[in-house]
């Protein structure tokens, strides 16, 4: 089962949301929201993690974006 649905579960805030499978959203009791969201058959899906602290992740693998600003 995906960990984004277990985790969007485990948070119990309706602003988060996750791709999963449908047997993912049965198994930790979330609403599917859209069906069918893929563009074609050979599609690839990237996730962006934003956050405002200072991290930055690269290994190939993972890549964390950090926004900072001014906070007036």
């Amino acid at each position: 089962m995906s960990k984004s649905g277990k985790k969007v579960s485990e948070l119990e805030d309706k602003s988060f949301a996750a791709i999963a499978s449908e047997g993912s959203a049965q198994v930790y009791h979330l609403n599917v929201l859209a069906r069918d969201i893929q563009m074609n058959d050979s599609n690839v899906t990237r996730f962006w993690v934003v956050t405002n602290t200072d991290r930055q992740i690269n290994n190939g693998d993972h890549y964390i974006l950090t926004l900072t600003g001014d906070d007036n």
